[in-house]
């Protein structure tokens, strides 16, 4: 039995014009918050980094210096995480995901692990766009490593923190010799389709190693398709089943 500890749903932006743009999305969380007796709903604003200001005395005090926000936002969520630990939960969701379905709980989906993620419908990417971590030194590990796989990146079509956390997973939880295969693929990525095929590598060889859907006896967890707390809403346009709780890719462009 969960006792209920309190949940922090967090929206990470790098421009506040962008609230126009996910106003629908965000209301609806907003609206969920207000009336939930677990959670609460903050959203950061992070602004993006001039490359050639990378090393000034401003960034400098940000422990936050990735220049590719896709990466930067995680490294925020692990500072707010560190700073406000009466929170021992906290969702994060990509701006443009919304609550369709408000007769959910998120301690549905949570049973004793330190971070959640889910799969995507359409392919085999891992989600990027959202988890659940807990706030512990474990959670935020983790997604610092993600965060700092910014300076690791392959020169090639890499797919920012989507790709990298599929390279994250590999180096956690497969062999050296099973890595090495699927960075390859990789390093010589061209386009979309080259990525796909890195990501495959990877979901094959971490299967192996996947116990109940768990890594590291129990403290990663990945939800199979269609079985987590959000998926991209276009497959079935404005419908929803009781299952759905939220659906991503609302926005107003």
């Amino acid at each position: 039995m969960i006792n209920n500890p309190k949940i922090a749903i967090i929206t990470v932006i790098n421009k506040s014009d962008r609230l126009n743009e996910f106003g629908l999305a965000l209301s609806t969380v907003r609206c969920y918050a207000q009336r939930s007796q677990e959670c609460s709903h903050f959203v950061l604003i992070s602004p993006n980094i001039p490359e050639n200001n990378v090393n000034n005395s401003l960034t400098k005090s940000n422990k936050c210096r990735q220049n590719d926000f896709m990466f930067r936002r995680h490294c925020v969520v692990v500072e707010w995480m560190s700073q406000h630990p009466e929170f021992e939960w906290i969702l994060f969701i990509d701006g443009d995901m919304a609550v369709v379905n408000p007769n959910h709980s998120l301690f549905e989906y949570i049973n004793g692990e330190q971070i959640i993620f889910y799969d995507r419908i359409f392919n085999y990417e891992i989600m990027a766009g959202s988890y659940l971590v807990k706030n512990t030194i474990y959670g935020r590990n983790f997604l610092n490593d993600w965060a700092n796989y910014f300076y690791k990146l392959p020169k090639s079509f890499h797919g920012t923190d989507n790709g990298a956390i599929h390279g994250l997973f590999m180096e956690k939880f497969s062999s050296q010799e099973h890595r090495n295969k699927c960075q390859h693929l990789w390093e010589i990525s061209k386009n979309y389709e080259d990525l796909m095929t890195f990501t495959v590598c990877v979901r094959h060889f971490i299967g192996k190693q996947m116990v109940n859907r768990t890594f590291d006896e129990g403290k990663v967890r990945v939800f199979p398709k269609a079985a987590g707390w959000a998926r991209d809403g276009g497959h079935t346009g404005t419908k929803f089943s009781t299952k759905d709780f939220m659906f991503h890719g609302w926005k107003a462009s």
